[in-house]
């Protein structure tokens, strides 16, 4: 037996076979992943009149979404021109999305890498999707691998009984939807068309209430810091106003998250700006399949880092929130208190407890920051543009507030106000598609 298993272990005929099966098995198994199973997809969507550009081998159409974008962003842009239509964003935003809607129609397919993608315009079809209720239909795959250090697997990204579960969580609350994405809805839709949830506005948690003074207090500053730079120019200035919406934006979210612990809280958001910016720079390399996200590149070490530091400034705030729990001299129970009550009552283990704390702290970062700074700013340009209901607005502001700053009481009672928000995000939705993968 012994001089049989000698011959075997060093017989190069023998060796040369297994290596060629082992790599005949792998090589199927990439044409299997690669090639056969989106081919068997696009063939039975061809079936149902579902069509679209034809992909290229392991990228897709990743090519033909980048030479989209680059031209939009080197065409000149010629003075005497007008715009056909001054809210049409997506044309800028996804270019390539209405160059094939226009060819293919408003239900199609495309590839990135061996994704095969379903983009539906049709608002029947997009309300039975975001109306769907079974965990069959979750966050798509893609969505961890590209925002997996950003978001880890809090609400936004979790699937199943993992993604129920979060969803118990008080601080969810402040998320509407499975997952914090807001659906693109075409500027031309029937609002009277969509579910009722959607174009509703609901009654306010009491501990969000309890942050009302908090967010009067920053739009406070904001606004006095505009007067503050008007009156040093004589009464009229010019003022880039996204920069402080995007710093007012971030000073409300550190402090109802973190509250007594808002500086460690702007310093935890620094680095998920940094994060994300270099996520963005990977945003489409990281569909080809392999072992890219994994490679010590410099992008992917900075990004490793900041995941770490950012856990770890989380972390810290939660031991020093442990330690001095009877100390806190919060105004109101913040994020971060909701998150660790939920943890505490759930069965989960130690570590991932602290997985659960870390990434529900990072979601809401994420899902609060950007969307409200954008949805600010579009807000304040309609009125500038238009000043009808800029008079409307300000009309209702003066009568129902009376000089003082507002709560969620005052809030309730401004329709044009609500309408104005309202027509905002459906012209400029900050999260401006929602994404769905089949599950089963």
């Amino acid at each position: 037996m012994s001089s049989l298993a000698m011959v075997l272990q060093f017989d190069p005929k023998f060796l040369t076979s297994i290596a060629l099966v082992v790599v005949s098995v792998v090589l199927f198994m990439l044409y299997n992943d690669l090639v056969v199973k989106p081919k068997r997809l696009r063939s039975k969507l061809s079936n149902q009149g579902i069509n679209g550009p034809t992909p290229s081998f392991m990228i897709g159409n990743i090519w033909e979404i980048k030479k989209a974008k680059e031209l939009i962003t080197t065409t000149p842009k010629s003075p005497n021109l007008e715009p056909v239509d001054v809210h049409d964003c997506a044309s800028l935003t996804f270019p390539f999305i209405e160059t094939w809607k226009q060819k293919y129609g408003k239900v199609f397919t495309f590839s990135i890498g061996n994704t095969q993608i379903l983009v539906v315009n049709k608002p029947e079809i997009v309300r039975d999707i975001i109306t769907c209720k079974s965990l069959d239909l979750g966050r798509p795959s893609y969505e961890k691998r590209t925002l997996g250090p950003l978001l880890g697997q809090g609400i936004a990204t979790s699937n199943g009984t993992k993604w129920a579960q979060p969803k118990k969580d008080p601080s969810s609350r402040t998320i509407h939807g499975k997952g914090s994405s807001v659906i693109s809805i075409p500027h031309e839709t029937n609002v009277d068309k969509l579910p009722q949830e959607m174009v509703e506005y609901r009654s306010l948690p009491s501990d969000i209430i309890g942050m009302m003074t908090m967010i009067g207090e920053c739009a406070t500053s904001l606004v006095n810091s505009w007067d503050d730079i008007i009156k040093e120019n004589g009464g009229s200035a010019t003022i880039k106003v996204d920069e402080y919406f995007r710093e007012f934006s971030g000073d409300v979210i550190s402090r109802a998250c973190f509250g007594s612990n808002y500086s460690k809280g702007k310093q935890i958001f620094s680095k998920l700006e940094a994060l994300q910016e270099i996520l963005s720079k990977n945003s489409l390399v990281i569909w080809i399949p392999g072992i890219i996200k994994y490679l010590p590149t410099r992008n992917n070490r900075e990004a490793w880092k900041l995941e770490k530091d950012v856990k770890n400034c989380i972390l810290e705030v939660v031991r020093d929130r442990k330690e001095y729990a009877n100390d806190d001299n919060n105004k109101f129970k913040d994020l971060l208190q909701m998150v660790l009550e939920a943890a505490k009552n759930s069965n989960l283990s130690e570590g991932v407890i602290e997985h659960f704390i870390v990434d529900n702290c990072k979601t809401i970062y994420v899902a609060g920051y950007e969307t409200t700074a954008i949805t600010a700013a579009w807000c304040l340009m309609l009125l500038a543009s238009n000043q009808e209901w800029q008079d409307l607005v300000r009309a209702e502001a003066l009568q129902i507030c009376n000089g003082q700053i507002p709560d969620s009481t005052m809030l309730s009672k401004m329709k044009q106000l609500t309408m104005v928000i309202h027509e905002t995000l459906r012209l400029y939705s900050p999260i401006p598609v929602i994404s769905r993968e089949a599950l089963r």
